[in-house]
């Protein structure tokens, strides 16, 4: 369920089928010096069943570059591996 959080940042929960794959497309954009750039990213992973994950987006905007991480939330995080998935076209 959306809701605020404490850094004023947007969220929301699913649930989501587990040991299928599960596709995340992000897209964000800024302004810094001068122009705008964007960053999409498109990537799956399979979520294992029992456990919870979230998603964290990585931007550096003075090079330009952005990122996408999933990690998996429990008594001890850890990054997910991701693989790059293809843009759907319809």
């Amino acid at each position: 369920m959306p809701g605020p959080r404490p850094d004023k940042m947007p969220f929301a929960e699913f649930r989501v089928p587990a040991a299928a794959p599960l596709t995340l497309l992000y897209g964000y954009s800024w302004a810094a010096g001068g122009y705008n750039h964007g960053c999409t990213k498109v990537v799956s992973f399979s979520p294992a069943a029992g456990q919870a994950y979230e998603f964290t987006r990585v931007t550096i905007e003075s090079q330009r570059k952005c990122g996408v991480g999933v990690i998996r939330i429990d008594a001890t995080p850890e990054p997910v591996v991701l693989q790059e998935a293809p843009r759907c076209t319809s």
